[in-house]
């Protein structure tokens, strides 16, 4: 048969699309890799600060492609070589951070096919090293101590301006009356400026308050804090102003202090209440000194045991010279999971030829968590055997599993051995104990 030359051109085509890959790498002038987006701008970030975009680069052949990756800056977290699989797209992270002030970002980052003449594309990334102004305070707290009432006492706060430009700030103070500015209130920062705060306290007591500082959409906060001392009268302040507990082992009591401080000029009585039965209250001392300061212990006992919810907290009372002065919430501690197996100990008793016996044995959580249990496998002593999860169990707060233990002797004698139950987060092992014993067949009816 004669083809014709049009016949001829499109047979050899499809040879070389259906044929295998060739065995080295040709010249490839088309289309590869792909990207997208081809430009980022990273804006501007802060020295010491990092700013990412992210590039999808695609494979868009039917064949695997190993990708090299170059640039200037922006891509140095990646790795040199990518491979992609055929028609994959991976997502790409570039990463900007100016070393220096008044840095610009041009780079290119090329990701070109390994072995493939002119296969390559590129991605254009700019940035810059902001400039503005940048807002750095000296402390995060200030504490004026003890000031006698009709006294006071002064402290500064440095703000520093870290940026390169102007940095227009707004302060003010956030609270009592008892904290003021001293001298001016900075509006504007190129240098580092002082901002003095005084403390005139009023009343003897703690007083408390805040130093904001804004610059933009940055914002700085200071906690301040005094004691006013008084001349005369008592003025209670508790340490700390909070009580945890914890978690606990089921049963267990738990005590925790406080102390009670005077910071007037005359001796106080203190009388403390405690709500509910699981918890109790004790000073040191019912007389609380002018200037001084006595300790209480907060205990709760353990006996309240639905500690899982709120039932058993609890608010203590206190009063001074026979009058309410406050009160202190009690949280009850939380209850770990805590396992209670019932029985310890089977005794199967005497047994006859086919007269298999069953015991039941429950494990309770009596906690507040969940407790997760091992397989329970039977003994290795034969004639006891176990009807149980073959699994890891959970036993959820007050809840309990069930399982028997059965007792089967094939022979006439006397048989002991032991289950062990093993909670797994813990490792604490709990032990059943067995026994039976089969009587020969003369001694049975």
């Amino acid at each position: 048969m004669r083809l014709r030359p049009y016949r001829i051109v499109a047979l050899l085509a499809l040879a070389a699309c259906g044929g295998a890959e060739p065995t080295t790498h040709l010249p490839f002038t088309g289309h590869r890799v792909r990207v997208a987006p081809n430009a980022v701008d990273f804006g501007a970030v802060r020295v010491g600060e990092t700013a990412s975009r992210i590039v999808t680069l695609q494979n868009v052949v039917n064949a695997t492609t190993e990708v090299i990756v170059s640039c200037d800056r922006v891509c140095e977290a990646l790795p040199e070589r990518i491979v992609l699989a055929p028609r994959e797209q991976r997502e790409v992270e570039l990463e900007y951070g100016p070393r220096e002030s008044g840095e610009v970002l041009v780079d290119t980052v090329r990701f070109e096919c390994a072995n493939v003449a002119g296969c390559f594309a590129e991605v254009e990334a700019s940035g810059r090293a902001d400039r503005s102004g940048r807002l750095f305070v000296t402390t995060d707290a200030v504490d004026f101590g003890t000031v006698a009432v009709g006294l006071d006492e002064v402290r500064g706060v440095v703000l520093t301006n870290v940026g390169d430009g102007p940095l227009d700030v707004d302060v003010r103070i956030l609270g009592e009356s008892a904290f003021r500015f001293v001298g001016d209130v900075p509006t504007t920062i190129a240098e580092p400026r002082l901002v003095n705060l005084g403390f005139e306290p009023t009343r003897a007591g703690p007083f408390t308050g805040q130093l904001e500082i804004t610059a933009g959409e940055m914002r700085h906060t200071v906690a301040l804090r005094g004691v006013g001392l008084g001349a005369e009268g008592c003025a209670l302040e508790l340490v700390p102003e909070s009580l945890s507990f914890g978690i606990v082992e089921f049963g267990r009591a738990v005590s925790r202090s406080l102390e009670f401080h005077n910071l007037g000029g005359a001796p106080c009585h203190v009388a403390l209440n405690t709500t509910g039965d699981a918890w109790s209250a004790e000073a040191s001392s019912d007389v609380l000194p002018a200037n001084g300061s006595i300790v209480a212990s907060i205990r709760w006992n353990g006996v309240c045991h639905a500690g899982c919810a709120d039932e058993c907290d609890s608010t203590l009372e206190y009063a001074v010279n026979g009058e309410a002065a406050g009160t202190l919430a009690l949280s009850a501690p939380r209850v770990d999971a805590t396992l209670l197996v019932v029985p310890t100990a089977i005794d199967f008793g005497s047994v006859c030829r086919d007269d298999p016996r069953a015991r039941a044995v429950a494990i309770y959580n009596t906690g507040c968590s969940d407790a997760r249990i091992a397989p329970i496998t039977a003994p290795t002593l034969a004639p006891f055997s176990v009807v149980a999860p073959a699994v890891e169990s959970t036993i959820g707060p007050g809840e309990h599993l069930d399982f028997d233990v059965r007792f089967l002797p094939p022979i006439a004698e006397s048989f002991e051995s032991a289950i062990t139950i093993e909670r797994v987060d813990t490792g604490v092992e709990h032990i059943v104990s067995l026994r039976g014993e089969r009587l020969a067949d003369s001694d049975c009816p």
